[in-house]
């Protein structure tokens, strides 16, 4: 029965991982939207789906323990695939195929939403460097000046005698 409490596990574990998969699709229209406090809201969401996923895992690897007792092999999946019998063969199989084409789309999915917001960054700091402009030093400047002079004479975003 332990095989069929794996493949039970591996079922919840593709399903969470589906479910991470949908998140990441809502997350790109959020940060294509720049709605920080939904954003937000979904991370925590995503949260409690990877400490459910860790838990399953957990569960996976004790499974896996546990079919493999009294053979030298890790306990993945691939191994376990290896030792059962022919019906739960191709389930496994199938199963393993499965969490592993959901977990391409879910890092797909990821890389594609880290780069939406590396880009909204560099967005954000071209407009702040147009709204407030580092002045470039183009002179000799002495060295052994301060820190604190330096700051004190850099240009303020109000001019507060208009």
């Amino acid at each position: 029965m332990t095989v069929n409490q794996l493949t039970a596990v591996l079922e919840k574990i593709i399903k969470l991982h589906d479910l991470l998969y949908q998140l990441a699709e809502k997350k790109t229209d959020i940060i294509k939207q720049g709605d920080i406090d939904a954003l937000s809201q979904l991370m925590k969401e995503e949260q409690k789906y990877m400490l459910a996923i860790r838990q399953l895992e957990g569960e996976r690897i004790n499974l896996s323990k546990e079919i493999l007792r009294g053979y030298n092999q890790d306990e993945t999946l691939a191994a376990v695939i290896t030792v059962v019998d022919e019906p739960f063969k191709t389930t496994l199989t199938h199963l393993r195929e499965q969490l592993i084409d959901v977990v391409v789309k879910l890092k797909d999915q990821n890389e594609l939403n880290q780069q939406l917001t590396q880009q909204s960054l560099h967005f954000v700091n071209m407009s702040l460097d147009m709204i407030q402009p580092r002045p470039q030093v183009v002179n000799y400047e002495n060295p052994s000046k301060s820190k604190q002079e330096s700051s004190t004479s850099s240009r303020s975003m109000f001019d507060s005698k208009a």
